[in-house]
This record gives structure tokens, C-alpha cells and sequence, in this order.
């Protein structure tokens, strides 16, 4: 959770972070819908509605992205290493979360296919 931690300090909004953080407290069935989580980013999150999977390919290689940790509501928590972008297409029916701390990066994926961006 380490890694949701740090999502949650560096990409929402500073009025909401306690909120996320008391979810990640909870039972994982009643944390791991992000439904509307969106609503709740800051400046630094950009949402691109269309050309996702080319957005997150084009982020991935512009920042040497390799690695990241997973957050899917049926799948959990898992560490991506290589990032597999079919992986995340299979779960497209929920919302999920790639966070790549070492690069200051963390991605959002929506369950109607568009993407936050979010940079440090």
C-alpha cells in the first residue's frame, strides 16, 4: 500500500487525500472500486479521452517506465515488471491504477477506455 500511499500524497487533491487514505484502511471490496476517484485529482493528473493506449505507450518510453505496481479490484495488487499493457486490457471493465514511483509517474485507467495521466 506503500505505493498507494505515495499516489494518493502526490496526485490528489490535498482536500480529499484523507478520505483515500482512510479507504485504503478498509476491507479491499469497499477500497478497490475507484469509481470516481477522478474527481478527486489535482493539477498535476491530465485526462486524455482519446488515443489512450497511445498515450500510455508514448509515456512509458519517453520515461523508461519498466516496472510499476497494479491495482485492480479483481486481480489486487500485483508488481508489473515488464509493464504489460494487455494485462491492463483484459481488466478494462473496472477502474485500475498503475503507479511507477521511480519514475513520477502514475496512470488511471477508466472503465469506458480513456486515461489520466498523472507526472509529478
Amino acid at each position: 500500500m506503500e505505493d498507494f500511499l505515495y499516489f494518493v500524497r502526490t496526485f490528489v487533491a490535498k482536500n480529499r487525500q484523507e478520505r483515500w487514505i482512510y479507504l485504503s484502511t478498509k476491507k479491499w471490496e469497499k477500497f478497490a472500486d475507484f469509481n470516481g476517484m477522478e474527481n478527486d485529482f489535482n493539477e498535476n493528473c491530465i485526462l486524455y479521452e482519446n488515443n489512450a493506449e497511445e498515450i500510455f505507450f508514448q509515456t512509458v518510453q519517453d520515461k523508461g517506465i519498466n516496472r510499476g505496481v497494479y491495482l485492480e479490484y479483481w486481480s489486487g495488487i500485483s508488481i508489473m515488471s515488464p509493464i504489460d499493457w494487455n494485462q491492463i486490457n483484459k481488466t478494462s471493465s473496472c477502474e485500475s491504477l498503475l503507479i511507477c514511483k521511480d519514475e513520477g509517474v502514475a496512470f488511471f485507467f477508466h472503465h469506458e477506455g480513456w486515461i489520466w495521466v498523472c507526472k509529478k
